[in-house]
């Protein structure tokens, strides 16, 4: 026996029983219409809370900001930065500040003041992993993740492999900063490099974005 809604489907008129299948399929097709809706609704506003979600602007890294002397940064940091036995020059940069120990979602990294050669003024912030290399990768997510709930969707994002090994890239591109999650390991050795950067953003790339 087939009950529709306490009745025998089997007993109805061909013509009543008929009306109520097409009766049942309307309903159901209309159920399915309105989850789909609402999918898409949740979608859009999961969208939209994502862009809300990101900042206008980042003004530096933490409570630095670019142009700070080292003093400014030993006393805006104090407690927490350290001096080198002596300066490191990387390019243009210099490194006389560090943090020695930064912990960010539970792993540990040292942070490096990157000062401008010619002004002697705080142009670039370079966080590096401390550990094994073979965390790089785990920690390369971890971070991504943060970096994702704190500031939204990168504004470019890259994952390429030329044959020499894997090249993740993601960069946040605001007015003033431009963060930059950086990963690549070798298939020819066991080198691995995570670096993630903050830099005064220039103007050219600010405006292709």
């Amino acid at each position: 026996m087939i009950l529709l809604n306490g009745q025998n489907i089997l007993s109805m008129n061909p013509l009543r029983k008929r009306k109520r299948l097409n009766n049942m399929r309307n309903n159901q097709s209309k159920k399915w219409k309105l989850a789909i809706v609402a999918l898409a609704g949740i979608i859009v506003f999961s969208s939209h809370l994502s862009v809300l979600a990101r900042p206008k602007d980042v003004e530096g890294w933490n409570k630095a900001r670019w142009g700070m002397t080292e003093a400014q940064i030993e006393s805006t940091f104090e407690g927490r930065v350290e001096k080198f036995p002596q300066s490191e020059k990387y390019e243009a940069w210099y490194v006389n500040l560090w943090i020695r120990s930064l912990d960010i979602g539970g792993n540990q990294y040292e942070l490096l003041f990157q000062m401008d050669e010619k002004t002697r003024q705080l142009k670039g912030i370079l966080i590096s992993p401390k550990g094994e290399e073979g965390t790089f990768l785990r920690k390369f997510k971890s971070l991504e993740q943060l970096l994702l709930g704190k500031y939204g969707s990168p504004s470019y994002k890259e994952n390429v492999d030329h044959g020499f090994g894997p090249n993740f890239v993601r960069s946040w591109i605001f007015p003033t900063t431009t963060i930059r999650l950086y990963y690549y390991k070798s298939n020819l050795s066991d080198i691995a490099l995570l670096r993630l950067s903050y830099r005064p953003t220039k103007a050219e790339d600010y405006d292709n974005i």
